[in-house]
């Protein structure tokens, strides 16, 4: 009888793992039917998979950071120039001549964010379903049901397993009182050493033949060169001590020195921004996120299940041999070409959108306008307040400071000379009409 296994069922993420667990369990069956039931390879089939559907977006990717290396002088000139300046006029500006800069080369600053964002929603969707493969795959959590059912079955069989999956510290999540789902997942998450251990339970010594059983033919199913991928390579290095399993301990120190080491292979193989400035926050973050990354990746494979470090590491092979034919015809593009388009996608992206586009330029026409009113507002108050104390000094009438004239006709005191005479000006006017009536 087929039940309704364990699955995740955090909203959004429940989502990403159902329908990645769909293409998991066609990929099972068809392996199954070729003659391979190794949950590991039918892993390597979905990672092969998954990164064609994105080729696309490291295609985009790759393009952004050419284009980013490309306009990356004008961008340093920019910084240099406002380098030290952290008023909210100077930040404004620099802000507003980046702007400039992205427009003329049609470039997005935030493109190369959604290619970071959907690696993490799938990883933590392949996660998921690695973690609940009876759940995803439904020949496995039929293979582990008849004998769930027999445990379920026995007098205080039931207390007697979540007794078990407490004192062995196995990942199940019981809320009230342990279920046949529960138990299914955890027969699944067992280790040898628990298999070893489940028939020498009193409650469970009828049961042994079973058990043995099953215990044997998990190995054709759920172990990947000799290693129950349930388990963590942490969990492989601290069981070869035991068990004096030296060659497991090297490849359970292995896998997370290969995942930190196909990470960065793969950055490397990314289009460099150069940078003379060592204040250029975007570079210095990015250096940051190039020496995180790696060790973020083999702290990842050598804490999570074996299945994870299967699909991060076949994944960053597949990603760095993408990433040497996507350079290779990264060559031979136009920069002008590339420019031409994305201005005309910008083109196109403003067309379908005027009133979006006029209400943000009215917006920031006003807040310029808005601070030069206030700029000039607090120099007319302190003129003022500084010219009631110096009346009596060489005739001052409280009106010189309108007469500095600024190099730079962006400046607040530009600005504020303009407001003030048309001020003056305006109300000069309205005051003679006002007398003449």
């Amino acid at each position: 009888m087929l039940i309704l296994l364990s699955k995740v069922t955090t909203p959004v993420i429940s989502w990403i793992s159902q329908l990645l667990g769909w293409l998991m369990n066609g990929i099972y069956i068809l392996l199954n039917n070729l003659g391979t039931e190794r949950i590991g390879y039918s892993i390597i089939v979905y990672t092969l998979i998954v990164y064609m559907i994105m080729l696309p977006i490291q295609i985009r990717t790759q393009k952004q950071s050419k284009m980013q290396a490309y306009m990356q002088p004008e961008i340093s000139k920019i910084q240099m120039k406002y380098r030290g300046r952290r008023d909210q006029e100077s930040m404004t500006r620099m802000n507003d001549e980046m702007q400039t800069v992205y427009a003329k080369y049609g470039f997005s600053p935030y493109g190369t964010c959604l290619p970071l964002a959907f690696q993490m929603i799938l990883l933590i969707g392949v996660y998921q379903v690695i973690y609940h493969i009876p759940g995803y795959i439904a020949r496995i959590g039929n293979l582990f049901s008849p004998l769930a059912e027999k445990i379920m079955a026995l007098p205080g069989g039931a207390e007697a397993m979540q007794t078990f999956i407490s004192d062995n510290k196995i990942r199940v999540a019981i809320r009230e009182t342990i279920t046949q789902t529960n138990v299914i997942d955890a027969l699944y998450l067992l280790k040898p050493s628990q298999w070893a251990a489940l028939p020498q339970v009193s409650a469970f010594s009828s049961l042994s033949g079973e058990i043995s059983q099953l215990s044997d033919r998990v190995k054709d199913v759920n172990y990947f060169m000799g290693m129950n991928i349930s388990m963590s390579p942490w969990d492989i290095i601290k069981d070869s001590f035991s068990s004096h399993a030296w060659g497991f301990l090297l490849i359970g120190i292995a896998i997370p020195v290969v995942a930190w080491l196909t990470q960065w292979i793969g950055i490397k193989l990314q289009p460099q921004q150069p940078s003379n400035n060592a204040q250029d926050q975007m570079a210095n973050t990015m250096r940051s996120m190039n020496l995180i990354m790696p060790i973020f990746s083999a702290f990842i494979c050598a804490t999570l299940s074996l299945g994870v470090a299967i699909y991060w590491i076949v994944g960053a092979v597949f990603r760095a041999i993408q990433m040497i034919i996507i350079n290779r015809s990264m060559m031979k593009v136009d920069m002008e070409e590339m420019i031409k388009k994305n201005l005309e996608k910008a083109a196109k992206k403003k067309k379908k959108k005027p009133n979006a586009v006029n209400q943000k330029e009215a917006v920031e026409q006003s807040r310029v306008s808005q601070q030069a009113y206030t700029n000039s507002k607090k120099i007319r108050n302190y003129n003022n307040s500084a010219s009631a104390k110096k009346s009596t000094k060489k005739g001052e009438t409280g009106n010189e400071i309108w007469n500095y004239q600024s190099d730079d006709p962006n400046s607040m005191f530009s600005k504020a000379n303009m407001v003030s005479k048309y001020n003056n000006t305006h109300g000069n006017t309205s005051g003679k009409k006002r007398k003449g009536k």
